[in-house]
Formats: structure tokens, C-alpha cells, sequence
């Protein structure tokens, strides 16, 4: 079995989006917080876990589908 290269991978790819999240968690903007309630201050909390889910779902689906292994090296 060819093995893929690790772009293609939906596990790899969704595990990549909520490390994404996770680390976008700890990395908050300096702003007002006049600025956050005008701009829906949780919206933000909305939108991560949302695509924390989305990665979720795509690290669970691409392991289920997997048909070849992942390569990193393209070997």
C-alpha cells in the first residue's frame, strides 16, 4: 500500500485545526473591553468551538476512512 503524504490526510488536517483553537485560546488580542461587548464578545467563544468541533469531527472521520498510511518524508 503507497503510503500519502501528510497534507492529505483529514486526521492529520483536523488534529492541525484544533491545535489551532486550543493555541488561538491562549493568544488573546489587546483590546477594550468597550471593544468586545460592542463586538459580541462571545462570538469569539462561538467560533472556537465551533472549529474545535469541526476538527473534531474531521480527526474522527479521516481515522474511520484511513485506507493508507501517512507519510511524512513521502517515502
Amino acid at each position: 500500500m503507497n503510503p500519502k503524504p501528510i497534507f492529505q490526510s483529514k486526521t492529520i488536517v483536523g488534529a492541525l485545526i484544533m491545535a489551532a483553537t486550543i493555541a488561538a485560546q491562549f493568544y488573546q488580542a489587546p483590546v477594550s473591553q468597550d471593544e468586545i461587548n460592542q463586538a459580541g464578545g462571545q462570538l469569539q467563544q462561538v467560533l472556537e468551538g465551533v472549529s474545535a468541533l469541526v476538527g473534531l469531527v474531521m480527526v474522527i472521520y479521516g481515522r474511520m476512512k484511513a485506507t493508507r498510511p501517512v507519510t511524512i518524508l513521502g517515502k
